[in-house]
């Protein structure tokens, strides 16, 4: 999965918790709560967002 390529921008705009799902990072990897955090994201405007939760739906992750 490219959920690398917009981390730094998801991050840099508070979105740090879904990272951590996304990679597993300090918590248990958890893609459906990534793609919660994503779709929010998003919903926010965030263009990376909702190219990243794009890719897990047609991934069948939702």
């Amino acid at each position: 999965m490219a959920l690398i390529a917009s981390h730094a921008l998801l991050a840099s705009l508070g979105s740090s918790k879904l990272i951590l799902y996304a990679n597993g990072q300090g918590v248990k990897q958890d893609y459906h709560k990534a793609a919660n955090l994503y779709q929010k994201a998003c919903d926010g405007g965030l263009q990376p967002g909702c190219d990243e939760y794009r890719e897990l739906n047609e991934k069948g992750i939702n």
